[in-house]
């Protein structure tokens, strides 16, 4: 059976430390990304992941450089007390709990998906990976899931956000031959509370071949409230 990386919508945020836990497991709730941070910090990371502000090819360099990049002029960094067996985040070297949201709910889905790129067989699956993030950090980091995917990690994503799914989309624009392993699927109940689903598929430009009513489609419906 393949792996599972699951992080759950309900994650970590803003804590002063993080307990160290006893297995290198991330934790569905994102609770041991320090340790797994450190364990993995000088792995090789895949092309695909590679961020061009990245100061090398490393897990930790290209972890600095997508979270600078999703959540701009932020620079990350972290401290482990073995003693107390517990960690801690730093952001332009405050704590977790002094700064936005977004950073910490952001932090374990990163870590999760190079984790998925790192191993074989692997499933990562992300609940509402957008959580706390502003348009620009949102579409960001759709290009990350996607390029996780485009590197043979299977990655299930559950979304509410146009803006993740656009970072997809452009994502397919400008990377050949990744389209084909987009698979969307559009849920909503039918007049007897039943889900339906519409599968769109999604182009080498990335266009969609129909657009579902309903599908990520509110910013168009207020525009036209607003003529």
């Amino acid at each position: 059976y393949p792996e599972l990386i699951y992080i759950s919508a309900e994650r970590f945020g803003s804590l002063v430390s993080i307990p160290l836990s006893s297995d290198n497991s991330l934790g569905n709730k994102g609770e041991n990304v320090i340790k797994c941070i450190e364990l993995h910090r000088e792995d090789i990371l895949n092309d695909l992941l590679i961020h061009p502000n990245s100061e090398g090819d490393n897990f930790f360099y290209n972890l600095r450089a997508w979270l600078g990049t999703i959540t701009p002029g932020v620079k990350f960094d972290y401290g482990i007390i073995k003693e107390a067996d517990t960690s801690f985040s730093l952001f332009n070297e405050h704590r977790a709990k002094n700064v936005g949201f977004g950073l910490s709910y952001t932090l374990p889905i990163i870590v999760a998906l190079f984790l998925g790129s790192l191993k074989n067989d692997t499933v990562v699956v992300l609940e509402n990976p957008e959580a706390h993030l502003h348009p620009k950090g949102q579409t960001e980091l759709g290009k990350l899931i996607a390029a996780t995917a485009h590197s043979g990690c299977q990655v299930v994503v559950e979304t509410h956000s146009d803006h993740l799914f656009d970072g997809v989309r452009i994502y397919a624009k400008y990377n050949p031959g990744f389209a084909p392993k987009v698979n969307i699927n559009w849920c909503k109940l039918d007049k007897n509370l039943n889900t339906s689903i519409e599968s769109p598929q999604l182009s080498h430009n990335g266009k969609l071949s129909f657009w579902p009513v309903g599908f990520f489609d509110q910013f168009e419906t207020n525009s036209d409230a607003l003529i």
